[in-house]
């Protein structure tokens, strides 16, 4: 008869307490080993296929962020963008909360939904019944000359509506008002939290907290975005910060990034540099509706700031980004049911025959200790 695996008789067989040992410990080891298999099997496996990116040339991509700075007041402190040419993103728009901080504790939120903007609206201040701000440059046109700006923020949503650079309303009545409101109100030891998001253009760019007053200068027939700031200023610009979050795209991402929970503790002026290489996700779970998700690597880079010297880097924190031409797509693949029975079986046999070459090879080495003596696994004491 064809038979592969020949047969010990039963009257052959020696049973001892020794080898019921050894069997238990391969039957528990195999059935964690069909266990962690059987997890294997049943959670689908991610493949990254890497592929030219689609064009998105208008595309406006948000940039969540939340970044504490324990040694600056929100009233010093704005959130602004800049394109690769050097200009300010006019077309970008932001909604940022930045939380006043003192001893871990919260003293109040300002609000910032212009870019730049460090004057914005008191929310203590009530004007007087009445009251109609000036508009300026809209209010004088005919069908605006019954408009009312009576926040600083008020006038600056005007003036970007109707296409006008609003830096130009800083030196308005409101912005004043409410940019010493502001200064005069700031505690000791106060820190600020900025959290929400900023939509940028997907290009290359970055995003900053830098010392000054942001404005956009004429340089021949170019545009470029410049900081105008004193001495004080520049001493008293603490940038330790702990990133808490920052992402690209859809809120919806939960990977953790490169940037989540850095930190940076300033000794010295400096300016900090974030290079970020952002790269496009798709496939199943990696976009919700029009929203897409983005992955990115990171690189830090930190300048001393000597004022001494007559040109210095700007203190502050710089998100400088560049969006990849590739993109990855990400699968789910599920291992398929025979290449999971396959390795249950290798598994399976594996065990019993690395199990009986141990039993066998203990036994031989007591044979050799024990040459006189009728010593074996079967009747060594331990076991």
């Amino acid at each position: 008869s064809l038979d592969i695996h020949p047969k010990l008789k039963k009257e052959a067989e020696k049973k001892s307490s020794g080898g019921g040992i050894v069997t238990l410990l391969a039957v528990v080891i195999t059935v964690w080993l069909v266990a962690a298999e059987y997890g294997a099997y049943s959670t689908p496996r991610v493949r990254d296929v890497v592929q030219l990116k689609a064009n998105y040339p208008d595309e406006m991509i948000k940039v969540h962020l939340e970044v504490e700075f324990p040694r600056l007041p929100c009233a010093t402190l704005s959130l602004d963008a800049v394109s690769k040419d050097g200009a300010q993103q006019q077309k970008a728009r932001v909604e940022i909360v930045r939380t006043r901080m003192q001893g871990g504790s919260t003293v109040g939120h300002l609000g910032q939904d212009v870019l730049g903007s460090s004057a914005i609206t008191t929310r203590n201040w009530e004007p007087p019944e009445g009251y109609c701000g000036p508009c300026y440059d809209v209010g004088k046109l005919p069908k605006h000359k019954e408009l009312c700006c009576n926040t600083c923020l008020d006038l600056k949503r005007v003036y970007i509506s109707h296409g006008l650079n609003p830096k130009v309303a800083a030196n308005s009545e409101q912005c004043l008002r409410e940019a010493n409101a502001l200064k005069n109100a700031i505690a000791p030891e106060e820190g600020c939290r900025i959290h929400g998001h900023v939509e940028v253009h997907q290009s290359k760019g970055n995003v900053h907290v830098a010392a000054g007053n942001a404005i956009n200068a004429m340089h021949d027939s170019h545009t470029h975005h410049v900081h105008q700031l004193t001495v004080n200023d520049i001493l008293g610009f603490n940038i330790s910060h702990n990133i808490k979050r920052l992402t690209f795209g859809s809120k919806r991402m939960r990977q953790s990034m490169p940037l989540d929970g850095a930190r940076f503790t300033q000794d010295k002026l400096a300016q900090v540099r974030y290079i970020l290489k952002v790269v496009p996700v798709t496939g199943e779970g990696y976009q919700y509706g029009n929203e897409r998700m983005f992955l990115y690597s990171a690189s830090s880079h930190e300048k001393e700031v000597d004022i001494s010297s007559s040109h210095f880097p700007i203190p502050g924190v710089y998100f400088e980004y560049d969006f990849s031409e590739l993109q990855v797509k990400r699968d789910l693949v599920q291992q398929s049911f025979l290449h999971f029975i396959t390795r249950v079986c290798a598994t399976v046999g594996g065990m019993y025959v690395v199990l009986g070459l141990v039993y066998r090879g203990i036994d031989v080495i007591l044979g050799k200790i024990f040459p006189d003596s009728d010593v074996s696994v079967a009747s060594f004491p331990l076991l």
